[in-house]
């Protein structure tokens, strides 16, 4: 957002720049043709600065820096000050930017509604972390933020979009799911006759992503298969019980001859890098040493994923997790069709799931 104004009004950009910033007034304003007296950079400015960067080092201070200096060994009283003006000086011309976006957004609400990206940003934000809807309706108030209607209107419609993109990334059948339990303390709950106790309350996330590698929906066609040489299967005998395998029997078979064995050259390689790792008189072979010997690596893929609706679901007990199941293959629209119609038939195909149990 800085970029693109600073690139389509360079002016204000640098108008603002010029105004909360000591160092660039002079320049920047012979730039404009702006005449600036010595008189209007005096010490009040540097007073400015001073405080900015206190401020910093004292936020520093409060993040345990002085825990990082003892780690390292530098001296909590010389090194250690140098190191925090050093940050604060990284910090200070990104607060600047954060700031003339500020200002711009707010000049460019006030002008036309629509242009409200940053107070959308900020009204989201809002409404994420519970703030108080008398707060945001001042920040609203201020330009800051869009107003309550907007941002439950923006729910709402991220909502339904979510959902429409959840149906679609299920009906493939190449969707994996993924769920974990979170706890919410509500301050404002009330007691019940169903759910009496303590504020905490427990609930369930989940997420769906795409199975990559180029998987396709016949790779998981095995439903079938896989439940007629299952051992909870009534029907199953054991004496036809096919020969069970392990990671073991993934790996190649080739081995070289009149060599280690691979998990003797694997073991090798992690005993040379703790030598070179933690011996000083090894570490002049650290470059030497490589990588370690690969075995049907996977290439590295980045994931998109699709978030489902949270579930006011207690995944602690047996019930739960099959309530968390129930209730995710409804938001993906999948189960039997004879149950439930219109539905995706996963009957024949094989879903990967992840989640504690």
């Amino acid at each position: 957002m800085a970029i693109k104004f600073e690139k389509q009004a360079p002016i204000l950009w640098k108008l603002l720049g010029a105004l909360m910033s000591r160092c660039d007034l002079h320049s920047a304003g012979r730039n404009l043709g702006i005449g600036v007296s010595s008189q209007s950079n005096s010490g009040h400015e540097s007073w400015d600065d001073e405080v900015e960067n206190e401020y910093w080092a004292l936020e520093d201070e409060r993040l345990g820096v002085e825990f990082d200096a003892r780690i390292s060994g530098e001296d909590c009283d010389g090194s250690q000050s140098t190191k925090r003006q050093r940050r604060a000086a990284e910090r200070t011309p990104a607060l600047h930017r954060i700031k003339r976006v500020t200002i711009v957004s707010i000049l460019a609400m006030s002008k036309n509604q629509r242009c409200n990206a940053f107070a959308s940003v900020i009204g989201i934000f809002c409404r994420s972390t519970s703030m108080p809807e008398l707060a945001i309706e001042m920040l609203a108030h201020m330009g800051l933020s869009i107003s309550l209607t907007s941002i439950h209107n923006m729910v709402s419609s991220l909502s339904r979009k979510s959902h429409l993109e959840l149906q679609h990334l299920a009906s493939s059948l190449t969707a994996s799911f993924a769920y974990d339990n979170f706890d919410i303390d509500l301050k404002s709950w009330l007691p019940t006759v169903e759910k009496p106790g303590s504020t905490l309350q427990h609930a369930t996330s989940a997420l769906a992503f795409p199975l990559m590698h180029g998987i396709v929906p016949d790779d998981l066609k095995c439903s079938a298969e896989l439940w007629a040489n299952d051992l909870n299967n009534p029907s199953f005998l054991t004496a036809t019980r096919p020969r069970t395998y392990n990671w073991m029997d993934c790996l190649p078979s080739v081995e070289p001859i009149d060599a280690p064995s691979r998990s003797i050259r694997i073991i090798a390689w992690h005993f040379r890098h703790v030598l070179v790792t933690f011996a000083s008189e090894f570490a002049h072979f650290g470059p030497d040493l490589g990588s370690p010997e690969t075995v049907l690596q996977i290439p590295v893929t980045k994931t998109s994923f699709v978030p489902c609706r949270s579930m006011d679901i207690n995944q602690s007990t047996s019930d739960g997790q099959a309530q968390i199941i129930e209730n995710i293959l409804a938001q993906a629209h999948l189960g039997d069709p004879t149950d439930h119609p219109g539905v995706t038939d996963l009957r024949e195909h094989v879903s990967l799931w992840h989640g504690d149990l």
